[in-house]
């Protein structure tokens, strides 16, 4: 069946944009395995939400090809308009899900890489509860809609509306406004802590940058939101300008969650880019930091990459050196004030190694 004039750029987009999930996704898993690192939750739940986004563009390029989308529902056969419910309702149950699996990737990378910081924790903690509340209860809210299940598809077009025992177009634009609400929460999370960086505040700009990358997804969602509220809104008389703003709708809820995708890959692909000219120092910026996951104290007290070096050490001297291979990333202290001895901490992953030696002299 030919596909309809107004369902061509839903097509073009649900066959483009996946295509770019693929491409990130990969280069993600690249990255990981340049650093020789095992796969993390944040890597396997980005991978599952790839899974959910091509069942997403399947639907969508099944819809535009069988004239579900672009057609006024007074000009679809009756058994039309059922399949056409039935990958709506499928699309609506799956979307809030993997909106949140794409947040619950980026909390889990956040705590992956800002490990020491208590505070920031215990507030990824609380985003994390409140996302798998989002999923849990958008999921069974939408599933339970209706009358019962099936009468959500079965229900004739000239009737369509009287099956909800809860109405569904209040209910995803509540769901909306939430979604927006946690990608705010999430972006905003490791911005003071970036602040706090021991770094020139071009850097930190640049590190912000890439983490605030994600706000292409805020405006996904905003337009999504506009296109939910005008379809609702609409009194028209025109079916077919209807089926145009709903459409959209459905678009952009796909397209959202494409641009999550790629979104909260970006922050990864570091690895892949430490050779190229420019490229190094601001990835090294990103990585550096954040990569340690553990605290090192010494005579000298505690020290984090965050915090700026205390007055009190000028007879010391720091030597900070990192491993860029194996995922291992190594800190030496010499402390010279007493007897002389050298502190070391590596951490790869699941294994911290710490070595104290003497200092049995020093050459000048």
């Amino acid at each position: 069946m030919a596909v309809a004039s107004a369902a061509v750029g839903g097509l073009v987009a649900n066959i483009v944009l996946p295509l770019l999930d693929i491409l990130v996704v990969a280069l993600r898993l690249a990255a990981r395995r340049k650093k020789r690192a095992p796969l993390k939750v944040d890597d396997w739940t980005i991978v599952v939400s790839l899974l959910i986004c091509l069942a997403f563009s399947a639907s969508g390029i099944y819809a535009a090809c069988s004239g579900l989308h672009g057609v006024p529902y007074d000009q679809m056969p009756e058994a039309s308009f059922r399949r056409f419910r039935i990958v709506e309702f499928s699309d609506i149950l799956l979307s809030h899900f993997v909106y949140g699996l794409i947040k619950l990737s980026v909390l889990f990378f956040y705590k992956r890489i800002f490990f020491p910081f208590d505070r920031f924790i215990f507030a990824a903690n609380i985003i994390i509860g409140a996302t798998i509340l989002f999923i849990i209860v958008s999921f069974f809210t939408v599933l339970f809609c209706t009358r019962d299940v099936s009468s959500f598809w079965n229900t004739p077009a000239m009737s369509d509306g009287t099956q909800y025992v809860i109405y569904l177009p209040t209910l995803l634009t509540t769901y909306a406004v939430l979604d927006i609400a946690l990608d705010l929460a999430i972006l905003s999370l490791p911005i003071p802590l970036i602040w706090s960086m021991c770094l020139s505040c071009r850097k930190r700009v640049y590190v912000a940058g890439v983490f605030l990358l994600g706000a292409s997804c805020l405006i996904c969602s905003a337009v999504r939101l506009y296109y939910m509220r005008a379809t609702l809104d609409y009194n028209g008389k025109s079916m077919r300008h209807e089926i145009e703003l709903n459409d959209n709708a459905n678009l952009w809820s796909h397209t959202e969650a494409y641009a999550s995708v790629v979104a909260a890959c970006l922050p990864t692909l570091g690895p892949l880019f430490s050779n190229i000219h420019g490229f190094d120092a601001l990835f090294d910026s990103v990585c550096s930091p954040f990569s340690s996951r553990s605290k090192f104290s010494s005579s000298l007290g505690e020290v984090s990459p965050f915090t700026k070096k205390p007055d009190n050490l000028q007879n010391e001297r720091m030597l900070w050196h990192e491993m860029n291979t194996g995922g291992a990333h190594a800190y030496v202290i010499v402390d010279k004030s007493g007897n002389g001895f050298e502190e070391g901490s590596q951490r790869n992953d699941n294994i911290v190694v710490h070595k104290t030696f003497e200092l049995l002299s020093e050459r000048t």
